[in-house]
């Protein structure tokens, strides 16, 4: 269990050592399955964040090899799990997510049907209509959507069939009994097209997996603090949506494989998991020139919520956040916020701005890294 006298360190030790955990500073993922593997997932509600993610971890980094390993056959999945938003995981961190948070994702479906008013005998039925076109061959969303919603007449003529036919794809989808993948071949435009799960991934069972929802969200939890930690209780709690009473429930029980710690900019108990005690005492300090460009809703920033301020500073704050608390594209120097970058894609250039003074060999390292960005995104920017 936690020792109460809780492992003591300075924010630059957590800063070298998290961000050497998400593969920064030389110590890119050498595959994409390790890359995933060191964030518990790579976030992807915006088309853009996986791919840049990929980049500033790893220069050498090519679209095609993430585009290919998304597709049927391949050997990543694209789901929604964490708090209902879309992430890339190998197949058995997949299980793992998508068991530990289908009830929240189920209720909001089932919310969502209740507050149209729509039939739930109708969305059964379009919910098999949809399995028995895409028993046939993979079919894009648009042109699903309209098939599975011709096949009935229902009340409310053709909008309420559209409705119910929207949803039922998407509940099946969080369910795990679909897949979906990018035909597009650019990764800045998106063709989405659905096809059955057993079609993506013959080997990767999400409906009735056997693994339990509480162990799925012990095994959630450790993953967690395995890739995040040191980080809090809530930081987890936010970043899962796992009801904090279930949560909690699990924390207890995974207790003897924890070590918990304080930084000295933070108030709250933090937890690492136990095998990485010993390594995280070693840790240097961060360097101050330490540079790194984080993607539009990084993983290594979207981890964290309660403590997130160990990387921004407070007159950085709503520059780094937007108005949804979204973490915009940032360079890290020395672990803390120094600029915040975004992609003009009409004009195919990066903008950058300064948060904070900075030598001026900081602010060339920034003006690198952003370039490097500007020129990844332009050598890619295919619109179809």
């Amino acid at each position: 269990m936690p020792s109460s006298r809780h492992l003591q360190l300075t924010a630059g030790q957590e800063r070298q050592w998290t961000l050497s955990r998400h593969g920064f500073g030389g110590q890119g993922a050498t595959d994409l399955e390790q890359a995933a593997t060191q964030h518990m997932g790579l976030h992807a509600a915006r088309l853009l964040t996986p791919f840049v993610t990929l980049h500033a971890r790893n220069e050498s980094f090519v679209p095609e090899h993430l585009q290919q390993a998304l597709a049927p056959q391949g050997h990543l999945v694209k789901l929604r799990c964490m708090r209902r938003t879309l992430h890339i995981l190998t197949p058995e961190d997949a299980v793992v997510a998508h068991v530990a948070t289908l009830p929240q994702r189920r209720g909001a479906y089932l919310a969502e049907l209740r507050r149209r008013g729509l039939s739930t005998a109708a969305w059964k039925r379009h919910r098999d209509t949809v399995l028995e076109v895409l028993a046939v061959s993979p079919t894009e969303y648009r042109a699903l959507v309209a098939a599975v919603s011709g096949a009935y007449r229902v009340r409310g003529g053709s909008k309420v069939a559209k409705e119910l036919a929207v949803l039922a794809v998407k509940s099946l989808w969080e369910d795990g009994a679909l897949s979906a993948f990018n035909e597009s071949t650019s990764m800045h435009h998106e063709v989405k097209v659905f096809l059955r799960a057993e079609h993506h991934r013959p080997d990767t069972e999400l409906v009735n997996p056997s693994l339990s929802y509480q162990d799925a969200i012990r095994r959630l939890i450790l993953r967690y603090f395995e890739c995040y930690g040191p980080a809090t209780f809530r930081d987890f709690v936010w970043w899962s949506g796992v009801r904090m009473s279930d949560a909690r429930a699990a924390l207890d029980a995974c207790l003897p494989l924890l070590t918990s710690a304080k930084l000295d900019s933070h108030d709250s108990i933090m937890y690492l998991r136990a095998d990485d005690e010993d390594a995280l005492r070693r840790t240097p300090e961060i360097s101050p020139t330490h540079t790194a460009l984080t993607a539009y809703e990084d993983p290594s920033l979207k981890g964290y919520h309660e403590s997130r301020r160990r990387y921004v500073a407070d007159d950085a704050y709503d520059s780094l956040f937007n108005s949804i608390g979204e973490a915009r594209g940032s360079v890290l120097v020395g672990g803390s916020t120094a600029a915040i970058w975004t992609w003009d894609r009409r004009h195919g250039r990066v903008d950058v701005d300064v948060v904070r003074q900075l030598p001026k060999r900081s602010r060339d390292a920034i003006a690198d890294v952003t370039a490097g960005a500007e020129q990844f995104l332009r050598l890619h920017a295919v619109e179809r």
